[in-house]
C-alpha cells in the first residue's frame, strides 16, 4: 500500500483523537448547560466512532498498530502533528512522545514532592485537623494512575533500560527543585494549591483513558519497566529535604516508606500503595477553554 494512504489514515486518527479531548477538557473545566453537555457528549461519540473505524482503516493498511496508537496519543496531548510529508511519521512520533514520558516523568516527581510537602506540614500538631482523607484517597489513587499509564507510554515508546532507569534517579538539586515552591515564605499557599490540582478525579479518568486506549490497540506489552511505587519516591524527596534543614525536616525516622506515609493519614485512608507513573513539572493554573470546534 502507498506510504501517502497510510499517512492520510495516521493523520485523520491524530486530528480525530484531538478533537475528542478537546471536548473532553472543555467539559471538565466549565460548568456547562444540560443541553450542551449533552449535545458535546453526542459529538465527542460521534468523532470517537469515527477515529476507531480509522484505526481500523490503518490495519488494513498495514500500519503497525504501535503506530497506530503513537498517532493516537499524540492527537490526544495536543502534540502537533509531525511535517514529515509522505516520509513515515512513526520516527517523528516515538521522538515527540520520549518528551512527553519524560514529562510525565516529572510530573510524578512533582506529585511526591507535593505529598512530602504535606506530610510535613501536617506532622505539626496544630495541622492534624487539616487532614483531608478523601483528598488523600484521590491523591493516592491519581499517582497510581499515572504510574500505570507512565509504564504503558514507556511500553509504546520502547525507551533503553538505561533511558528508563534515568527517570527515577534524579540528582540531589533536581529533587529539591520540585521542592522549592514550598520551601518559600507563601508555601502553605502553594501547597495547597498544588495539593487540589493532583487531587482531582479528572487525573485518574485521564490516566485511565490513555491506558485502556493503548491496550486496546494492541501498542503496548509486558515489560521489566517498573515505575517506583508512590512510598518510594515520597520517601526520596523526604530524604532530600533533610538536605534543607531547618526549613523542612523529616518526620520521625519510619520503619518503612508506607509507615512514614501513612504516619499522618486517618486510619481510615485507602492505601492504594501501587506502582504508578507521573508526569512533568510544576502544573500552571489553567483558564476557562472556549467551545472547541467541533468536526462535521
Amino acid at each position: 500500500m502507498h506510504p501517502d494512504q497510510q499517512t492520510q489514515v495516521l493523520q485523520r486518527i491524530h486530528a480525530l483523537a484531538g478533537a475528542s479531548n478537546e471536548i473532553r477538557q472543555s467539559l471538565a473545566d466549565q460548568q456547562w448547560s444540560a443541553a450542551t453537555v449533552a449535545r458535546w457528549r453526542a459529538d465527542r461519540q460521534r468523532i470517537d466512532t469515527k477515529c476507531v473505524a480509522a484505526q481500523q482503516q490503518a490495519r488494513q493498511l498495514g500500519v503497525r498498530p504501535p503506530v497506530i496508537a503513537m498517532a493516537w496519543l499524540a492527537g490526544h496531548r495536543e502534540l502537533s502533528w509531525p511535517d514529515t510529508g509522505p516520509t513515515d511519521p512513526a520516527h517523528t512520533l516515538r521522538f515527540n512522545l520520549t518528551a512527553e514520558l519524560i514529562g510525565e516523568a516529572g510530573q510524578l516527581h512533582n506529585m511526591a514532592a507535593v505529598a512530602a510537602a504535606r506530610l510535613h506540614q501536617l506532622a505539626d500538631p496544630d495541622r492534624h485537623d487539616q487532614v483531608d482523607a478523601s483528598g488523600t484517597t484521590q491523591f493516592i489513587r491519581n499517582m497510581t494512575a499515572v504510574s500505570t499509564q507512565v509504564a504503558a507510554i514507556g511500553d509504546l515508546v520502547t525507551p533503553s533500560q538505561a533511558q528508563w532507569n534515568s527517570l527515577w534517579n534524579p540528582t540531589l538539586e533536581q529533587r529539591l527543585h520540585y521542592l522549592t515552591p514550598f520551601l518559600g515564605p507563601e508555601r502553605d499557599q502553594a501547597l495547597s494549591w498544588a495539593w487540589d490540582e493532583y487531587a482531582q478525579t479528572t487525573i485518574e479518568a485521564d490516566a485511565g483513558l490513555v491506558t485502556s486506549t493503548l491496550e486496546n490497540l494492541s501498542a503496548t506489552t509486558s515489560s521489566d519497566r517498573v515505575v517506583p511505587s508512590s512510598p518510594t519516591l515520597i520517601m526520596r524527596v523526604l530524604r532530600a529535604a533533610a538536605h534543607v534543614r531547618p526549613v523542612i525536616r523529616t518526620p520521625p525516622a519510619p520503619g518503612s516508606a508506607a509507615d512514614a506515609v501513612s504516619a499522618v493519614l486517618p486510619e481510615d485512608t485507602a492505601r492504594g500503595w501501587n506502582p504508578g507513573p507521573e508526569p512533568s513539572g510544576t502544573s500552571e493554573p489553567t483558564t476557562g477553554a472556549p467551545e472547541p470546534e467541533i468536526e462535521p
